[in-house]
């Protein structure tokens, strides 16, 4: 069912890119958000009726997966970034969007246990209810759609299936760059990714026995980091960084943070590799602009959409294949599976290194 879920996924941000590229992305951002306000009331429903039927869990599944669901509303929004920042300014504006993409995981995981912790049992649909409606009246209300490209022709179902993909197939002299900065982006975000999923069970087990208090602690500790050094991003900007190589040492930030935790065994190192691996989001935000920065204008919705897709399959590689690799090694060695990270991320730095600018 999850493998299911990924594969619709993917299929869904091709389709959503390719819209968002032919309409008002302020249309697609308020079916996107209306769909999670839907899917926001089915659930507070839910909390009353604790047996709701099988059929209305399906129906709500299928009407969030209409708008796009999160991807939709992130791939857009960023797409709509890029529609109003110039080539100068997109890099900052993305880091900052980024930024505020982590302090909202950070400050969510935080009200939302306080809540269940100290409040009814209903409080945390309310909360996302709420917050769903006041987006919802910010994208139809205030939010204005951006300047656009002049609308392209009518197409037949066999163009309009090679247009989802054209950043790829289409004709672009840039063709390298594009599938160089989309390889590391998929591989970095996979070791990402999978160190999350392996972090918590490694410290758990031997020879750690952590308690759950003290890994929240040193989780929280490397969201705040991810958090800091993105919005940074701006200030190195300003001091004429050049973007190769904030994101090449963001990924040997993130590469050492991995080597690190498998020699490890102080719960001080542990943090100060959680805190490198907090460089990885600043890599994010690099490839994402600079991928956009190499397209043409009517090409965003379709890149950020198909960097969906592409987190969507690193789900899919790391829960299928490298978490099953750390289940089946962790006993005589638990730290192979970091070591396979380690791999990962220094071939998406070779990979970055490469790209030159």
């Amino acid at each position: 069912w999850y493998q299911r879920r990924v594969r619709v996924g993917i299929v869904v941000n091709l389709l959503v890119g390719y819209i968002s590229d032919r309409v008002p992305r302020t249309t697609v951002l308020r079916v996107t958000v209306f769909t999670s306000i839907f899917s926001s009331i089915v659930l507070l429903v839910n909390s009353f009726i604790l047996q709701m039927p099988t059929y209305v869990y399906y129906i709500t599944v299928f009407i969030a997966y209409l708008g796009g669901g999160f991807g939709a509303f992130m791939g857009t929004a960023m797409a709509f970034i890029s529609d109003v920042a110039d080539k100068n300014s997109r890099t900052s504006r993305i880091a900052v969007a980024d930024g505020m993409l982590q302090l909202g995981a950070l400050f969510g995981t935080f009200v939302g246990g306080q809540l269940m912790s100290h409040s009814t049992w209903y409080s945390t649909p309310v909360l996302c209810l709420t917050i769903n409606l006041l987006l919802g009246f910010y994208v139809l209300f205030v939010i204005k759609n951006p300047q656009r490209v002049k609308k392209p022709r009518s197409e037949t179902l066999k163009e309009a299936l090679s247009q989802m993909v054209d950043v790829y197939t289409g004709p672009s002299r840039h063709r390298a760059r594009i599938y160089i900065l989309s390889a590391a982006y998929l591989l970095h975000f996979t070791a990402f990714l999978s160190y999350a999923g392996f972090f918590v069970n490694y410290l758990l087990g031997p020879p750690f026995n952590w308690p759950a208090d003290r890994i929240g602690i040193t989780s929280s500790i490397s969201s705040i980091a991810n958090f800091l050094l993105v919005i940074m991003v701006p200030l190195m900007k300003m001091a004429r960084i050049p973007e190769t190589l904030i994101a090449s040492v963001s990924c040997a930030m993130c590469c050492l943070g991995f080597g690190v935790v498998i020699v490890a065994r102080s719960f001080a190192l542990i943090t100060v590799a959680n805190i490198m691996k907090g460089g990885s989001g600043v890599a994010l935000a690099l490839y994402r602009s600079r991928l956009s920065k190499i397209v043409q204008p009517n090409q965003y919705g379709q890149l950020f959409m198909l960097l969906g897709s592409f987190e969507s399959l690193a789900t899919l590689i790391s829960s299928v294949g490298l978490y099953q690799i750390y289940l089946l090694t962790r006993k005589w060695y638990p730290g192979f599976a970091f070591s396979i990270l380690v791999l990962l991320e220094a071939i998406a730095l070779i990979l970055t290194c490469g790209t030159g600018g």
